[in-house]
């Protein structure tokens, strides 16, 4: 086999294993469907409505780590 085409069948067998975990990992859902508990919003929804929430977010730090907290009472009233 000469080595482009060994390159080729590495490539095409490499992205048939992505493609079988995304699809087993539930990464990638067949037909449109969505994922369980996965929020059926439009792309430029969920970024205003992240945008919106970034508000409600405070970052802290414990132990030289970043801790992120969310007042989620003040985020869902607003």
């Amino acid at each position: 086999m000469a080595p482009s085409a060994r390159t080729f069948v590495t490539a095409a067998v490499f992205t048939a294993v992505i493609a079988v975990a995304a699809l087993a990992f539930g990464l990638w859902y067949p037909a449109g469907e969505t994922a369980p508990g996965e929020c059926s919003a439009a792309w430029p929804q969920q970024w205003r409505e992240f945008q919106q929430a970034e508000a409600f977010l405070s970052v802290r730090e414990s132990a030289g780590y970043p801790v992120f907290a969310m007042d989620d009472a003040a985020a869902r009233a607003a």
